[in-house]
């Protein structure tokens, strides 16, 4: 095969590596400048097995994952691991108590926080006979204030100390579980047993109903809330819990930190969207000591809030959240990532693919010119039939070429290729002429040598 055939193939190779090579800068650009894509599947840290923050993140689970969203959920002690948990990378979101985030090292803030999504009110179930007054009637007792590193044992310690006690004057137990910590009361093994939870954990409620168990009214809310500003005034209605048995038999002051959603900074926009949306059906009806309607909130949010968020609380789902479903998201980011490299590079390259093939076929054109000039000029100077019939070869490849060319290029630039060759054809029949000659005076010369 002559050379033009693979140097023609060479240059249309090179051509689409061109093209291959720009869609591929353009495919980094537009993941660049579209950012990192919704994920499939994240990591939600929960609390202890028994907790509420475990109960909620089952609902979470079963919601999100039929979005499209997959969650794993991870138990832990509670907020501090949490919030260990998040800043290390090893969940995306988490449940978390108000009045906690101070207690966790995050340098970098890296966490942020989505809503407030339910009241988890302290619990301070004590046994006796009598109404304590406050706090500080239990000194001399054993108090269990939950497990070590966990919201309730930071928030406990606090509140104890507030009041006058501590290691010295108490026995303060960190080692307990809301299970473990039930059932001593129950046995008599401890005094006190602290809970920050939800109104509807299954063991506050049997706690509420057991014989010789009492709940801790907190008559000085304004002060506590005064002192600690994360902790909110609630309520625990007389008869709420039971009306048959009329429990509690009157109403009952309480103390509650806020149950927070947090996430990492770098989540993605679209999953806390999912993740508050998720927030807004299950929180929404409220609960014994929560109004309807009044979770998800910002308000008690006391970790930096992600923008995200904010712009979900304040204006409600993006238009894009409202026209797809998750799923659709995932598929229309990947859509985009396609989309934009096919409009920055295919589009104008089929565009200009065309007069890019006219430019090549006329240098290829011109190019065989020049070699058509060099051999008429040979021809013409040359009087040896040897070298005329080498240029006739010469000509004849050129011929070869052009015509295989021609098979391949479209109808409206066939007219310049025939115009070449009409022009080869000239020059060969020159080239016949003057070699018809040139033969005819070597035998005219050669017969009379003889005579």
């Amino acid at each position: 095969m002559p050379n033009i055939f693979s140097l023609e193939l060479r240059r249309r190779q090179r051509l689409w590596v061109i093209a291959g090579s720009l869609f591929l800068l353009m495919l980094l650009v537009s993941i660049w400048l579209i950012g990192p894509a919704p994920p499939r599947r994240i990591i939600m840290a929960t609390g202890k097995a028994d907790g509420g923050y475990a109960m909620f993140g089952l609902k979470y689970q079963e919601k999100l994952n039929k979005m499209g969203l997959k969650v794993d959920l991870v138990n832990s002690s509670g907020s501090l691991e949490n919030f260990e948990l998040l800043i290390a990378g090893k969940a995306d979101v988490a449940f978390v108590q108000s009045g906690t985030y101070q207690m966790a090292d995050d340098p970098k803030g890296v966490v942020r926080g989505l809503a407030a999504v339910y009241l988890e009110p302290l619990w301070f179930f004590y046994r006796g006979n009598e109404a304590a007054k406050g706090l500080a009637d239990f000194k001399k007792k054993t108090i269990a204030i939950g497990i070590h590193h966990s919201g309730i044992e930071a928030v406990g310690r606090r509140l104890l100390k507030e009041n006058g006690i501590d290691g010295s004057n108490a026995t303060i137990i960190d080692s307990l579980d809301m299970s473990g910590e039930s059932r001593r009361l129950k046995e008599g093994k401890i005094d006190v047993a602290l809970f920050v939870t939800s109104s509807n954990n299954p063991l506050i409620l049997d706690l509420l109903q057991t014989q010789g168990i009492r709940l801790l009214d907190f008559h000085r809310q304004v002060a506590y809330c005064r002192r600690f500003p994360y902790l909110t005034p609630a309520k625990l209605a007389e008869g709420v819990v039971n009306l048959e048995h009329n429990i509690p038999k009157e109403d009952i002051l309480l103390l509650a930190p806020a149950a927070l959603l947090v996430c990492r900074e770098d989540l993605h926009p679209r999953a806390i969207e999912q993740i508050l949306n998720a927030a807004q059906s299950i929180h929404a009806s409220g609960s014994l000591v929560d109004s309807e309607q009044k979770f998800p909130s910002l308000n008690q949010v006391d970790v930096p809030i992600h923008d995200a968020a904010e712009r979900y609380m304040r204006s409600g789902e993006s238009i894009l959240a409202r026209l797809l479903p998750y799923r659709g998201v995932l598929l229309l980011y990947r859509a985009q990532i396609l989309i934009l490299p096919f409009l920055v590079v295919w589009i104008p390259f089929l565009k200009v693919l065309p007069a890019i093939y006219s430019w090549r076929i006329n240098r290829l054109l011109r190019h065989h010119y020049i070699a058509l000039r060099e051999v008429e000029n040979t021809i013409q100077e040359t009087h040896d039939p040897d070298k005329l019939r080498a240029q006739l070869q010469v000509l004849d490849n050129l011929r070869h070429e052009i015509a295989w060319i021609s098979r391949k290029i479209p109808g409206h630039l066939q007219r310049d290729v025939y115009i070449w060759r009409s022009h080869v054809l000239m020059v060969s029949n020159e080239a016949l002429d003057r070699l018809k000659r040139l033969e005819d005076k070597k035998s005219t010369l050669r017969g009379e040598g003889e005579g």
